[in-house]
């Protein structure tokens, strides 16, 4: 069996695709068909080895999808109007990548306002005056009362004496860590 009978005649050999490997792209059939059409669309092919040129095409177009591909070779707004001369692969490349940038922006700003969540519906919502009155002036937080009659700010906090941290350390076992102080 030759190189060529396992391959189906193609250059590329085992990378050559048969069908789409993704379903959102152009299948092989379909890129074979654009590839005549765009090559057809000037009056002269000047590539060194039509075939194999044609044969890049084809695998070229089977990596993006068939809208793109469509739009690429279409003789109104496609490649075929924009160069005087025959293209080469970079530049069809160049073209397909622009085509499905613009495609892939058009979907973004067709998208744009589609993930912010409709507003919240406020009408069950309970007023302030209702809050206040479920809850009282400090929103159901407890606090307690000092003996003066006003709400508590902050708790009596007060250092020890070196006196008091000494007997608190011996209680509970820390004694050794006090420093006797040099006299």
């Amino acid at each position: 069996m030759s190189d060529e009978d396992q391959t189906n005649g193609s250059p590329f050999g085992k990378f050559s695709m048969h069908e789409s490997q993704q379903p959102n792209k152009t299948s092989q059939s379909d890129a074979t068909k654009f590839t005549k059409l765009l090559l057809g669309s000037y009056s002269r092919v000047e590539a060194d080895d039509p075939e194999v040129f044609a044969s890049a095409v084809v695998r070229l177009f089977c990596y993006y999808p068939v809208d793109v591909v469509t739009r690429v070779c279409d003789p109104v707004f496609g490649l075929a109007t924009k160069l005087k001369w025959f293209p080469t692969l970079a530049e069809i490349k160049s073209e397909c990548t622009a085509v499905s940038a613009e495609f892939a922006h058009r979907e973004r700003r067709k998208n744009l306002g589609r993930s912010i969540p409709p507003p919240v519906d406020r009408q069950g919502r309970p007023t302030m005056e209702e809050l206040k009155a479920k809850y009282g002036p400090n929103w159901g937080i407890a606090q307690e009362e000092k003996s003066s009659g006003g709400p508590m700010n902050k708790p009596d906090c007060k250092s020890m004496t070196n006196e008091q941290l000494a007997k608190h350390y011996k209680k509970y076992g820390l004694g050794g860590l006090i420093k006797k102080s040099q006299e």
